[in-house]
């Protein structure tokens, strides 16, 4: 009998120790387009995944780390299913999402739900509050003015410019005429499509009217490819550069030489530590994803049990935080900085040039 207590007492300790030492899981959900039209802009940033789990593999975090990963096929309803399910099934202590329109419909109910989220390539502000939504993409003013820097280098003087009414385009579309304005350069005028749209040729014809010689597309694939034809089509010859979406653009043969700004590049260390992982280099949003999932890792590591509010909190304070991109600092408003970078079509390919070389 005196046996079996002593050999019961015994297991009771070691239960009480396995229990004291049993680390907390934290489950992040990330919500991408991975399937349906815009699945070539999700897809790449499984890399980032990759990586954020092999590390997690590799080191011994206070916590366990479980991502779920949702397809919102950049619709709202995909959207508004996932975060649904993430917070109310999956019960996770954090959310990094792809671009705007995510953005927009997961604000007020990570907002509501008190959950940190990070919003990544999105350029516009209102998705960020600072409190429990966060948006990492260089600023749309700090944007602009880089990209109103390099059309006055390749000598543009009259600016229209084309845009998809989607957040994001409109809201490139009204920082850089204000910034053009502000510059004394004329914008000549502004047409707004539909997403959707296959034939550009009447738009085109009414902006060739206005006598530009630079054109500027805020558009996503496959509209972007099919605006870029049907202005060879027409013999419609301005220059043409945008903020950011050739990065989106599968086919970029008919943007060889051309030129644009968009997110600054992911560091040496942390592009190789991404071909090491999944066998291939950064690319549009590779770099933010993985910071958005840095971002809520770190947040979490600083405490003993994950409170989400105290994680969304620590976010709000980051300065000069290490990323994959250099250092970033989230600002009140909960926009995270973050570099920009000058590139050219060069053999079909997105390639990182020097302001001064460009002609």
């Amino acid at each position: 009998m005196k046996i079996k207590t002593i050999a019961q007492t015994f297991a009771l300790l070691i239960l009480g120790v396995m229990t004291l030492t049993a680390k907390d899981t934290v489950k992040i959900g990330v919500i991408l387009p991975l399937s349906g039209n815009n699945a070539g802009l999700g897809r790449p940033q499984l890399s980032a995944i990759k990586l954020f789990e092999k590390e997690c593999e590799r080191t011994d975090y206070k916590h366990n780390y479980k991502l779920i990963i949702e397809d919102n096929q950049l619709t709202a309803r995909a959207s508004a299913e996932a975060v649904n399910k993430l917070i109310n099934i999956d019960h996770v202590d954090g959310i990094v999402s792809l671009f705007c329109d995510a953005g927009h419909v997961l604000a007020p109910r990570m907002r509501a739900a008190k959950i940190p989220h990070v919003n990544c390539v999105c350029s516009d502000d209102s998705v960020a509050e600072g409190q429990f939504n966060f948006v990492h993409w260089p600023y749309p003013e700090k944007e602009c003015k880089a990209f109103a820097d390099l059309i006055e280098k390749i000598g543009g003087k009259r600016i229209a410019i084309l845009s998809a009414q989607q957040p994001g385009c409109l809201a490139l579309t009204k920082a850089t005429e204000a910034e053009l304005k502000k510059r004394g350069i004329t914008v000549t005028t502004v047409q707004k499509f539909i997403p959707g749209e296959r034939d550009f040729r009447i738009t085109l014809m009414k902006i060739r009217e206005t006598n530009p010689d630079t054109l500027i597309p805020f558009a996503f694939t496959p509209e972007m490819e099919i605006i870029l034809r049907q202005a060879k089509q027409l013999d419609f010859r301005p220059k043409i550069t945008t903020l950011e979406l050739f990065d989106f653009v599968a086919d970029l043969s008919d943007a060889e030489g051309l030129y644009y700004v968009s997110g600054g590049a992911a560091t040496e260390e942390f592009n190789k530590n991404l071909i090491e992982v999944s066998g291939q280099g950064s690319s549009y949003g590779v770099p933010t994803i993985y910071d958005g999932l840095n971002l809520i890792r770190s947040a979490y590591e600083t405490m003993d049990k994950p409170d989400r509010v105290a994680a969304a909190k620590w976010i709000s304070q980051a300065q000069d935080f290490p990323s994959a991109m250099g250092k970033i600092t989230v600002n009140k408003s909960g926009r995270i900085d973050s570099e920009l970078g000058f590139y050219r079509v060069v053999k079909g390919k997105p390639t990182p040039v020097k302001f001064e070389d460009i002609k």
